[in-house]
């Protein structure tokens, strides 16, 4: 009887970012509802739990998680990385606590910091093959970075760094490691030609639509109907900008974070180096 509520939890965590997901693919943004309803829901239901057996540690840990993560995403919200129902959608995953052992008190905040690096390796890869097709419908991107290879001497060496730490990585694990940071940090250099070319846009006003987010916005929020017809009045033209559509992101992590409870990303990584 306490498993179901446990099996409840990882349904409506797992169902709820599937959708909210697949919704940011096709429409770039997440619904306020889906986060509000999952968060709910796993309240809710850790609430009846305590009414049900007199245990009122999940409910606490349940409040707790959740709004630590909500804080979280709310930071990096600000800091204008995410938009705002990715933040939600990470609250509302740590309100539902799909990840908790009910007999294993400790194993649930532990789970929980799993989840969170799970989420950014899982979310590195994800943006990447996102980049990556956004660069194939988009050849003149690869025209563009090209030109920087031309006239930048540093990434240059970057790149050639790269290939030779992949080369030896057959000596040792950490040539590996290197060219995986010398790999990302010639991304995020690929990623702002990338923006500039593809993601900053100019566009008349009269196709700007509720939902989209100016250049000028220090925030990942779109504009309302009220500012749509207030830019239609005053301008002719605007600058908007787009972003990886990153929900998709939650769900994998999630995925597996449930099938491999007790195993995360940096574990790999410190088998990778030997250190475990």
């Amino acid at each position: 009887m306490q498993d179901a509520f446990l099996l409840f939890n990882q349904a409506i965590s797992l169902f709820g970012s599937l959708i909210a997901g697949l919704w940011d693919l096709k429409t770039t943004e997440i619904p306020d509802e889906i986060p509000v309803l999952i968060a709910s829901l796993g309240i809710f239901s850790w609430f009846i739990y305590m009414l049900s057996f007199g245990d009122v540690y999940p409910l606490m840990l349940s409040l707790l998680i959740g709004t630590l993560f909500l804080l979280f995403g709310f930071i990096l919200y600000k800091l204008g990385q995410w938009g705002g129902g990715d933040a939600a959608l990470l609250g509302a995953i740590g309100y539902s606590l799909p990840f908790l052992e009910i007999n294993q008190p400790f194993l649930g905040i532990s789970q929980a910091i799993n989840f969170v690096f799970n989420l950014f390796v899982f979310g590195a890869i994800w943006v990447i093959i996102y980049v990556i097709f956004i660069t194939i419908l988009n050849r003149r991107v690869l025209l563009e970075f090209k030109k920087k290879v031309e006239k930048d001497f540093f990434v240059k060496m970057l790149i050639f760094f790269m290939i030779f730490s992949f080369f030896l990585s057959f000596l040792s694990p950490i040539f590996f490691i290197f060219g995986c940071y010398a790999f990302l940090f010639l991304f995020v250099l690929y990623a702002k030609v990338l923006e500039k070319t593809v993601f900053i846009k100019r566009i008349p006003t009269s196709k700007l639509k509720v939902g989209d987010v100016l250049l000028k916005s220090k925030v990942w929020v779109g504009i309302t109907q009220e500012e749509l017809e207030k830019i239609r009045k005053e301008k002719k033209y605007v600058l908007i900008k787009e972003g990886v559509r990153f929900g998709i992101a939650f769900f994998i992590a999630l995925v597996f974070t449930l099938f491999f409870e007790n195993f995360s990303v940096i574990d790999l990584y410190l088998m990778i180096l030997g250190l475990r």
